[in-house]
């Protein structure tokens, strides 16, 4: 087994003939960090007439306009414990992709069933939460002193929905809303780190840097699986738009630890987990995240000798 640059040459029967060489990734992250500021040989009009988009990586238009599913790239880490088992790296998200959307106002206050669907989702402390406290302590709670423009333009709307459903409409309001509402959901939703791309980021680099800013084990420490190709969750989500994660595969020593804290203002867990364990913690029906999962533990069986 050679490793050059982090990344590990392994399962060359599955290997993919592919447009970009993941060999070369690494050595692209230093090139990008040495010349980030270098835009002395880059004519002014191409630096700023050219459009390019984050999320599907092609020049000619913008995130805004990108006809292709929302994509995050991220990392699926494994290591073996000292009983020789295998265990992934799973983080538990701060707060549930159905809390935020609702504090975000992300709802016709009209569309009774959308408003039930992402209240399903929250855990009960979150429910509990949104009949017992106002709109500016939730927000605050959320957000902090630091609020993004795009949340904070967000603001107004979401109050206006919010204090409505609180006073209640014609036929519910919010509280008997969560009445109806039947899960019983104890802590947030369990994945694998994640996020979307910085301005002409290459997919490893962000899927490794991503990976760092919310578990805190450092890249350099990922022995990423060269010549395996990302695997890709795609699907709807409630909020009926198209999404796309991309994970790559790679090991990390028993030994090594975390140098910083993980990302607290996003994620409140991370745990090395058994494949048993993490098919229990992954919600039921994230059932393109379960599917991912079982394809990279079947390949990780296939292969076992070579790690």
């Amino acid at each position: 087994m050679t490793t050059v640059n982090n990344i590990k040459y392994v399962i060359p029967q599955i290997a993919l003939a592919n447009a970009h060489s993941l060999a070369n990734a690494h050595s692209l992250a230093n090139g990008l960090a040495n010349t980030a500021n270098d835009t002395s040989e880059v004519p002014v009009t191409s630096r700023f007439t050219s459009s390019h988009c984050n999320n599907c990586g092609i020049s000619g238009h913008t995130f805004n306009s990108c006809k292709f599913p929302i994509t995050s790239v991220g990392l699926i880490a494994f290591r073996y414990n000292t009983e020789k088992q295998r265990e992934y790296l799973l983080i538990r998200r701060k707060d549930t992709i159905g809390y935020i959307e609702f504090m975000r106002g992300k709802y016709a206050i009209n569309n009774k069933l959308y408003i039930k669907n992402i209240l399903s989702e929250m855990t009960l402390a979150e429910r509990d939460k949104i009949l017992i406290n106002d709109f500016d302590t939730l927000w605050y709670q959320l957000w902090g002193d630091f609020v993004s423009n795009q949340f904070r333009s967000e603001e107004k709307n979401a109050r206006d929905k919010f204090e409505a459903l609180k006073l209640g409409l014609a036929n519910y309001s919010l509280q008997t809303l969560i009445l109806e509402v039947q899960t019983q959901w104890l802590e947030p939703e369990w994945g694998f780190p994640k996020g979307r791309h910085n301005n002409m980021e290459k997919d490893l680099i962000c899927g490794l840097r991503e990976f760092e800013e919310e578990t805190g084990y450092p890249t350099h420490c990922v022995n990423v699986i060269q010549n395996l190709m990302p695997y890709e969750e795609i699907f709807t989500g409630s909020n009926y738009k198209s999404y796309k994660h991309k994970y790559y595969v790679g090991q990390i020593d028993l030994l090594q630890k975390p140098n910083k804290a993980f990302q607290a203002n996003e994620i409140s867990k991370i745990e090395w987990c058994t494949y048993e364990r993490a098919l229990e913690l992954i919600r039921p029906y994230n059932l393109e995240k379960l599917e991912v999962l079982r394809k990279v533990n079947t390949v990780l069986n296939s292969y076992n000798t070579f790690f």
